[in-house]
């Protein structure tokens, strides 16, 4: 009698579930009626999940700043933060302010309303000139000496520019509403950093509620 052979073993076929949630346009479409409570669970199903839904997740914060906003920053997309009383003139606010600067790099749309910060810490935390920056930036030879009066940025500045979040090249809408103190910096601020080669998508940037400016792309 001849052995019997052992059968091999069968893969298990993919079913047509699996097969709709491997399509990313599909995965955006639903997650657009999902909101962050129905998609938090999908990123903890299996390791496969949490690859396909976690930038879903990120895609959009709204009102809270997540904990981990450092690890996940370069996931958002569109960031709307107003203050409440977790956004006080706190050190965790700065921080907040800070992380949006250093890690959120493919931001389309950035919202901080009625934030209270001083013109000395909106250079320290959005504009990423500290002190000792500065002042190594002013003492080095190889750097231009030419600078906005109002700002105080020197042109040497480029590269912070460059790995800034707020003036990310994916920007298209920018709203930030600060005290007037710090508002007037920030149009020399933009203008500068245009001319730098950043903020190349925007369109639309607001200071404050009656201070909107559209831009148009000319060819």
């Amino acid at each position: 009698m001849n052995a019997t052979q052992p059968q091999p073993l069968q893969q298990p076929q993919e079913s047509a579930q699996q097969r709709v949630f491997a399509l990313p346009e599909l995965r955006d479409h639903i997650g657009f009626f999902l909101s962050p409570t129905d998609i938090r669970p999908c990123t903890l199903v299996s390791k496969q999940w949490h690859q396909d839904w976690t930038p879903i997740y990120w895609k959009d914060i709204q009102h809270v700043c997540p904990w981990n906003l450092a690890s996940f920053g370069h996931l958002v997309q569109h960031l709307d933060l107003r203050r409440t009383t977790s956004f006080l003139r706190t050190a965790t606010t700065f921080k907040h302010l800070t992380v949006i600067q250093r890690h959120c790099q493919n931001l389309r749309s950035l919202k901080l309303m009625d934030f209270i910060i001083e013109p000395a810490e909106f250079k320290a935390f959005v504009m990423g000139i500290s002190t000792t920056s500065a002042a190594a930036a002013d003492s080095s030879s190889t750097v231009s000496k030419e600078t906005d009066l109002t700002t105080g940025i020197t042109s040497g500045y480029t590269d912070t520019m460059a790995r800034n979040g707020y003036l990310s090249n994916s920007l298209q809408l920018l709203e930030l509403h600060f005290p007037p103190d710090s508002c007037a910096l920030i149009l020399p601020w933009l203008i500068q950093a245009k001319r730098a080669g950043q903020l190349q998508q925007l369109r639309s940037f607001c200071i404050g509620e009656d201070h909107r400016l559209h831009l148009y792309q000319h060819g």
